[in-house]
């Protein structure tokens, strides 16, 4: 059960590490303003084999997923187990938000929308330009997670490299998704366990999985809010910005993005 306190102990943690990746990726990206495209999830559509900026559908449908997070803060489950002296129905409801929180753990893992922002943040922090065509492959999510997300990031010394890898672990994920665990009053017990890499964790004590649970749900918060922050310092140094998007012809050209108060976001203009 994730526990206020722990919120304000790991809270400002992850808060510091994205502003801090953030910052970076501004002076390290390799084409001019890339950041924003970043921030405004420009991405390459095949339907109508056009390059779009915006939200599109993969974001659309991702909010139900931070609806479901949402859901699991108004449980409210710390302050009602503190309030209920019958240990078995506190046992209830402690197992109750272990099971919500298993399944907004592997949700945010599995999102190929929040994979995608920081496979191309990765990108921005390395030189490399936004990638408009990445495409998260759904069969390999667990490498491109450890391979291509966390180890890039840690050898850049970014501490958002050590928080993924504090918080996510393979095996945990797909104990979730196949139903391999087991809770009970102490433990998670993953039935998945092997003697081998990736899968070698016969338990988590529910400290151990608060702690893991905690740096997600809030690595997920945060990306959310560090990024609207970074919208609105972007549209304080500057009405429009100007972006190069990929030509089907070859090249780039250039689009100018103004940022809209009403919508917190920043929309394609005409020149």
């Amino acid at each position: 059960m994730l526990r206020k306190k722990t919120i304000e102990n790991i809270g400002p943690r992850i808060e510091s590490a994205l502003r801090e990746t953030l910052h970076l990726s501004r002076f390290l990206q390799k084409r001019r303003n890339d950041v924003v495209v970043w921030l405004e999830n420009g991405y390459y559509e095949k339907g109508i084999e056009g390059y779009i900026i915006g939200p599109g559908m993969d974001h659309f449908n991702d909010l139900d997923r931070n609806q479901y997070c949402s859901s699991y803060v108004k449980e409210e489950y710390e302050l009602r187990i503190g309030q209920i002296d019958d240990p078995d129905e506190n046992s209830r409801l402690i197992k109750k938000s272990i099971r919500q929180e298993l399944s907004i753990y592997q949700d945010f893992w599995e999102s190929v929308v929040a994979l995608r922002i920081l496979r191309n943040l990765v990108n921005l922090l390395t030189l490399q330009a936004y990638d408009w065509r990445l495409q998260i492959d759904k069969s390999n999510k667990s490498q491109i997670i450890r391979e291509e997300i966390r180890d890039k990031l840690e050898g850049l010394g970014c501490d958002l490299g050590s928080i993924i890898r504090e918080s996510y672990a393979t095996q945990i994920r797909n104990a979730i998704a196949h139903r391999d665990f087991r809770i009970d009053e102490n433990h998670i017990v993953l039935l998945n366990y092997q003697k081998q890499e990736y899968c070698n964790f016969r338990s988590l004590t529910l400290d151990e999985w608060e702690h893991r649970f905690a740096l997600t749900f809030l690595l997920n918060n945060e990306l959310l809010s560090v990024r609207a922050k970074l919208r609105k310092l972007l549209s304080k140094e500057a009405t429009t910005w100007d972006v190069s998007v990929p030509s089907k012809q070859g090249g780039y050209r250039l689009l100018k993005l103004k940022y809209e108060p009403t919508i917190r976001r920043f929309q394609i203009q005409p020149y």
